[in-house]
C-alpha cells in the first residue's frame, strides 16, 4: 500500500472534524453524487435528480470532466514530462484522484490540491496519500485569493520549475464580477516557461431565470480548454 506523505502545517494529515449541514444540498456533494460517489445525502440526491430531470445529460457531463482530468493529467506527466502539480478547486476525492494519475506516470511527481470546502477538508486525509517518491500535499485556501495560494504552494513546488495548474469545474462558481478572470491572469502569470492550465468549465444557459438558469449553469457539459504552455 502507498504510504502517507508527511504532512506540512498547512496540509493537516488528520484534520478537525468541520461542522457539516446536512439539511441543504451542497454543490460537491451533488456532483459526488453526479460521479456515482457515496459522500452525499438525500438532500444532495434529491437535487441532482431534480437538476437531471431538467438536463438528462447533467451525470454524463460531470462524468466526461472528471476523464478530462485524468487525460489530461496523464497526458502531461506520461508524455510531457510535468513533475508539478497544482490542483485549486479540488472537490471531494473520487479514485482515480489527480495524484493517483499523475503520479502513476511519474511516481516522484509532486501534487498541491487547495480547496476552502469544510467537507473537503473533512476528506482531505485520502489526498494524502501518495506515493513514497513523490509529494502529496493539501492547503486550505479561497479560489478567490490566488496571492495567498501562490504563496503557500511555493513553499512546496518550485516555480522556476514548469507547473501544472487545474481549474477543473470551478470557475462557473466565480462570477466574472468577482474577478474570475483576474484569477486566472494572476496564476498564469506566476508559472514559468513550459506551465501548463488545465481548466474546465460548465456551460451557461441563458434562457432561463433565476433559480433555474442557476441550475442550468452547474449542469451543462463542462467545455475543456486545450492544455498549453504558459509563456514566462
Amino acid at each position: 500500500m502507498p504510504e502517507t506523505s508527511p504532512a506540512s502545517p498547512a496540509s493537516p494529515a488528520s484534520p478537525a472534524s468541520p461542522r457539516i449541514d446536512t439539511s441543504k444540498p451542497h454543490p460537491a456533494r451533488v456532483y459526488d453524487w453526479f460521479l456515482g460517489g457515496k459522500d452525499n445525502y438525500p438532500v444532495d440526491e434529491a437535487l441532482g435528480r431534480q437538476i437531471t430531470a431538467m438536463e438528462p445529460t447533467a451525470k454524463y457531463g460531470a462524468r466526461h470532466n472528471r476523464w478530462f482530468m485524468q487525460r489530461a493529467t496523464r497526458m502531461l506527466a506520461a508524455r510531457l514530462g510535468v513533475r508539478q502539480f497544482l490542483d485549486i478547486g479540488t472537490g471531494i476525492p473520487t479514485e482515480p484522484n489527480l495524484h493517483r494519475v499523475a503520479q502513476t506516470a511519474a511516481p516522484e511527481a509532486s501534487v498541491v490540491y487547495v480547496d476552502n470546502d469544510p467537507i473537503v477538508l473533512a476528506h482531505a486525509e485520502a489526498l494524502l496519500r501518495g506515493t513514497p517518491e513523490g509529494v502529496t500535499r493539501y492547503l486550505q485556501a479561497d479560489a478567490r485569493e490566488p496571492a495567498k495560494i501562490l504563496e503557500l504552494a511555493g513553499g512546496i513546488l518550485d516555480f522556476d520549475r514548469p507547473v501544472a495548474v487545474s481549474l477543473i469545474a470551478l470557475l462557473h462558481f466565480i462570477p466574472d464580477d468577482q474577478g474570475a478572470y483576474d484569477i486566472v491572469r494572476t496564476l498564469v502569470d506566476a508559472l514559468p516557461s513550459g506551465s501548463h492550465l488545465v481548466l474546465s468549465r460548465f456551460e451557461p444557459c441563458l434562457q432561463d431565470e433565476g433559480d433555474r438558469h442557476t441550475l442550468h449553469l452547474r449542469a451543462r457539459p463542462a467545455r475543456h480548454y486545450i492544455v498549453k504552455p504558459c509563456s514566462a
